[in-house]
């Protein structure tokens, strides 16, 4: 079955169109991406290894005020997302991980929290404003009166802490630029209408997606330092795009529950198209980064230890994002107009 989005009292409503699906099997994606650098077993990883991680992670959370473990919802979330690290960051240590999930957490939790409809737009600009001049000058604001606010900048002087067992002040202060572009983007993001022009979103998505920073840690990750290099900027570039639009793809459900932008939606809007047809628009600009990407890494085969450190993270990253997706009931659910997810959906339900 395929779906169509109708204006229903001034908001978009995903409808069935009533056609059906050429393939015959339904609206799928998953198999049809071409990031397949690996085989999946490769990303399996020692549960003890995991629980160790996850449970220092969860203990920081906790004492800082931002995990309630007695909050099922916010515990859902919270080991909803900390896969995704074992699977971006494949190759890292225990300490690093832990250090990478306390970030990809922070950056999880306030995401979701901008996604919430009863945060008011003040409040919502506060806890970005705050979270941004905590982490780059490491100091909390002295006339913050909101306990929500001062539980999220005591954990965020705590993510900065965790970094700076693995780096300097400079790149600490390079890293707090773009985490602080990020947050301030999403922010605009979620006080702007769901609905703008296709170009302004995939510009805009570049920032609003947290890729960039995810390889920004790669170097932390993996011990290497980045240097100039047009190839690996293009490689950035287009890891981005892919993280970014995969996920795209598989909140698709989730963002057409909430004012969320996403490119799925916005092409079914502009151009008056079925799911179906955007998803394939989508599919083919995913495959032909990804193919410009397998041409990068033939390029720099056998130049610098560090280009080969990058590209390797940057494919193990890209595969990793879409296992994750595709593993976690984020966006793996019942109701999910992609028959694929709702597949996977029933096979993590009986685990």
């Amino acid at each position: 079955m395929d779906y169509n989005l109708k204006l229903v009292n001034g908001t978009y409503k995903l409808q069935p169109s009533g056609e059906t699906i050429q393939e015959g099997d339904g609206l799928k994606f998953i198999a049809k991406i071409k990031d397949h650098f690996y085989d999946q077993e490769f990303f399996s990883q020692d549960s003890h290894f995991n629980k160790e991680v996850i449970q220092q992670v969860q203990t920081i959370a906790v004492d800082c005020g931002v995990l309630n473990t007695n909050d099922k919802r916010q515990m859902g979330a919270f080991k909803n997302f900390c896969p995704a690290v074992f699977h971006l960051y494949k190759c890292a240590s225990v300490e690093r991980s832990v250090s990478a999930l306390c970030f990809v957490y922070l950056v999880c939790f306030l995401d979701d929290l901008l996604d919430d409809e009863e945060l008011s737009e003040e409040t919502a600009e506060e806890i970005v404003n705050n979270v941004c001049s905590t982490f780059k000058d490491g100091e909390v604001n002295s006339s913050i009166s909101s306990k929500q606010t001062e539980d999220i900048l005591k954990y965020t002087l705590e993510v900065r802490k965790r970094l700076l067992l693995h780096v300097d002040e400079e790149w600490m202060s390079k890293f707090s630029e773009s985490y602080t572009q990020y947050l301030t983007a999403s922010l605009n993001e979620t006080l702007t209408d769901e609905t703008m022009p296709i170009d302004e979103y995939l510009k805009i998505r570049m920032y609003t997606s947290s890729a960039f920073l995810c390889q920004d840690l790669l170097s932390v990750m993996y011990n290497f330092s980045y240097k100039k290099s047009q190839d690996i900027e293009r490689a950035r570039f287009l890891c981005n795009r892919v993280m970014s639009f995969t996920n795209d793809l598989f909140s698709f459900e989730k963002e057409c529950n909430s004012n969320s932008a996403n490119l799925l939606k916005l092409l079914m809007i502009e151009e008056e198209i079925p799911l179906s047809h955007a998803s394939n628009k989508v599919l083919d600009m995913l495959n032909q980064d990804i193919d410009e990407l397998r041409m990068i890494e033939q390029q720099t085969a056998g130049t610098e230890d560090w280009i080969t450190k990058c590209v390797e993270g940057i494919k193990i990253m890209i595969q990793g994002h879409t296992i994750w997706c595709g593993s976690t009931k984020r966006y793996c659910t019942s109701t999910s107009p992609f028959v694929d997810l709702r597949e996977q959906h029933a096979k993590i339900s009986c685990v």
